[in-house]
């Protein structure tokens, strides 16, 4: 897998932690996306996902399900921010909050 996204998804998770400690980031990779997972401290198996990041592009999606991130009409995916590109990255990582209204495309 790309270096370059893997650190960037380190830099990204990080940016979101939870000042109370509360909760924290993992990741899980399938065979075309990463899934970024909120886990709360203290509950074993409770997690949501947060976003997706398609691995061939960087592109990174709000989730729309457990499996799957938001797409659009055309099957497209949904994706305002892309990991690889530094302009991109530096925009998420200033926007960026912990409850992700900055996944959203308007």
């Amino acid at each position: 897998m790309n270096e370059k996204l893997v650190e960037r998804i380190k830099q990204y998770t990080n940016n979101l932690e939870d000042k109370e400690n509360s909760y924290y980031y993992t990741t899980q990779e399938g065979p075309r996306f990463i899934k970024i997972v909120r886990k709360d401290k203290g509950i074993s198996n409770s997690g949501s996902a947060h976003a997706f990041v398609e691995k061939e592009t960087g592109k990174l999606a709000k989730s729309a399900s457990w499996n799957s991130p938001a797409k659009k009409k055309n099957g497209e995916l949904q994706s305002k921010y892309n990991l690889l590109d530094d302009d991109s990255f530096e925009l998420l990582l200033k926007q960026s909050d912990k409850y992700g209204g900055h996944l959203y495309v308007r």
